[in-house]
Order: structure tokens, then sequence, then C-alpha cells
């Protein structure tokens, strides 16, 4: 038979997949915490087979608001790819440090600073406000940054000075990170992807449940009835053995002692 007209095993595999790819907007000022209900629904709903993509065009805003953005992005089980444009400020760059991967076009930049705020009062209060704001942000800073900027741009900061990046330093300096970040894992002692330990398997799960529930139903046991040690029969005293007297002959005297040979003779 001419092997021509033998039809040949296809070359393709196919797989369909399904998931959900969601796309979020952070643009223009960050304002209230209402203003990003969608936000936070999108993070706490998608699952770990999907995809999150949050495009980043904002100078920046209110401290507290993006602290409880943050909040909600590491509370997402998805991955979050942030999409940086051209303008990524303040409050918006600790956004994009908390994204899982970023993507950056020729134009990006990014602005980091220490945050802005105001005191009115006494002298010594304004003092004492002045110093505790001053704590916090060095602290701030420090968590956000640490790993994305070395140790002289974070005196910078301290000091009142701006870091601005451009997109080539923003790429560099965000694969250094990430590897850092990587290696440090979640921080959660139970988490058995950080620590390489492999998932139980289902015999090792099944044994342990039959041990639980024996050690259950024995508690159980003891619990309901009460289990005295029996007493151990006692042994008889033992006798003391018998000696039995030996004649005793002399060499010299044919009489035996003890005996009289004489009788009945």
């Amino acid at each position: 038979m001419n092997d021509m007209f033998v039809p040949k095993p296809s070359q393709l595999i196919t797989n369909t997949m399904q998931y959900t790819e969601y796309n979020l907007y952070l643009h223009g000022e960050i304002g209230q915490p209402d203003d990003f209900m969608e936000h936070f629904s999108v993070f706490k709903t998608a699952s770990d087979g999907d995809v999150v993509k949050l495009y980043i065009t904002s100078g920046g805003g209110s401290l507290s608001t993006g602290m409880e953005f943050i909040r909600h992005m590491k509370e997402c089980r998805a991955p979050i790819i942030g999409i940086l444009g051209v303008e990524v400020a303040s409050m918006a760059s600790a956004i994009a440090m908390e994204c899982d991967e970023i993507e950056v076009d020729e134009m990006t930049t990014m602005l980091i600073h220490s945050f802005s705020y105001g005191a009115i009062g006494t002298e010594s209060s304004v003092y004492n406000q002045a110093a505790f704001n001053n704590k916090l942000n060095e602290r701030w800073i420090r968590k956000h940054y640490s790993e994305f900027l070395d140790e002289t741009q974070l005196s910078d900061i301290f000091k009142g000075v701006d870091i601005l990046l451009d997109s080539d330093e923003i790429q560099e300096r965000w694969d250094n990170f990430k590897e850092a970040r990587d290696a440090k894992g979640c921080m959660n002692p139970d988490c058995q992807e950080c620590s390489g330990e492999a998932p139980p398997s289902i015999d090792s799960i099944i044994t342990d449940a039959v041990a639980e529930g024996v050690e259950q139903a024995l508690d159980k046991l003891l619990k309901k009835y009460t289990l005295t040690e029996k007493e151990k029969p006692k042994k008889a005293p033992a006798k003391k053995p018998t000696s039995k007297k030996v004649p005793e002959v002399m060499p010299d005297n044919p009489i035996v002692v003890g005996y009289d040979f004489t009788k009945g003779a």
C-alpha cells in the first residue's frame, strides 16, 4: 500500500484553559477609599488562576487610601501585573511596588519622596507632631523601598530630596528588588511554597486522620470507664528444706551410732 495515502497522526495538541483577566485603572489623584471599591472587590474575588492588570498613571494622593489599597493587594490570590504609565509618583509608586510584575515603556517615570503633612497648634505640639511623623515617614519609606533603592538614596529621601527614575532605572532596580523579595518569601512560617516542603500526600493525610480518630476513641473510653490494675496473686512462702540425720560410723567401734544391733540376736 502506498504510504502517501496513509493519514499521519496530528502534530497539534490543544488545551483549553479558562481564566478571568481583570483590567483595573488607577488614574489621576488617589482620593477617598470609596473611590476604589470596585478595585477592592476584584482583589477579594480574583482566584489563583486569574490575572489582574493594574494600569497606573497617577501623581499620588492620600496616604491612608493608598495604604488601604495596598492592604487589599496583599490579600489578592491572583498575580497582579502593574502597567506603569508616564507618571507614577508618590503614593502611586508605593502601590507599584506591591505588584507581582511590572511593565514599563520608554516614557515611564517614577517619583519617590517623603510623605507630606501639616501641623497646627502650639510650638511644642507642632514639634512633637513633626518628630512623630518623621519616625513614621522613615518606617514607611524603608518598608516599601528598602530593596528598591540603595542606602544613599534612602538617606537623601529622609533629607527631603526627591528621587526621580526613568524606565531603564526602574526596570533595573525592579529586577534586583524582585530577586530579593522572592528570596525573602512571604514571611509566613506555615507557607509550604516558601519553605520548599512538599504538600502532604493523600495516604499520609488518611493515616494521620485514622491515628487521630483512634486516639480520640481511646480518650473517650478512658473517660467513661475507670481502669484499675489487677492485683497479682500472692506467692506461697517457700518451705524450708528438711535435712535427714546421717548415721555416724566410728571406724574403731562396730556399733553404729543410733542403731543397736544386739537386739533381736
